[in-house]
């Protein structure tokens, strides 16, 4: 099983490669008066991982939340 993950995870990381070197264009992203030309791949790689930190941060406030509701009623 270990080994047909790591074929998966190398052929998804191939075809994510390729992909970034096919569609290697600069995007311009804009806000107010302030413009930056970044690479797509960038922006889409950096997109994903602010997806990523902002959907940890909210599970581990849920969870944090959580822990908290149940060592109340533990208490009482």
């Amino acid at each position: 099983m270990r080994a047909f993950s790591l074929v998966f995870l190398v052929v998804v990381v191939a075809a994510l490669g390729v992909l970034a070197y096919e569609n290697n264009f600069p995007t311009t992203l804009s806000a107010w008066q302030w413009s930056m030309s970044l690479p797509f791949p960038l922006v889409v790689a950096a997109t994903y991982l602010l997806g990523m930190l902002t959907g940890s941060l909210l599970v581990s406030a849920v969870r944090r939340s959580w822990y908290r509701v149940a060592e109340m009623n533990r208490a009482a």
